[in-house]
């Protein structure tokens, strides 16, 4: 049986970027159906921060059209 790992706090973490940089990131997570906590986390990953890949799911809830 896998050990889960404990579920970790979520906290804000919160930045303030060039509108420009905003709407960039938006449009990626349009373009692949990912939410901006998702692009950023993977951008992080990338850089080197220790992203669980659990953490990079896309948690929002989808509506009904």
């Amino acid at each position: 049986m896998p050990k889960h790992q404990p579920v970790e706090k979520e906290v804000p973490i919160q930045v303030m970027v060039p509108s420009d940089i905003h709407k960039q990131v938006a449009l990626i997570g349009l373009e692949n159906g990912e939410s901006i906590r998702t692009v950023v986390l993977r951008g992080l990953k990338a850089i080197g921060v220790d992203v669980p890949d659990d953490q990079l799911v896309d948690r929002r809830g989808r509506r009904r059209a």
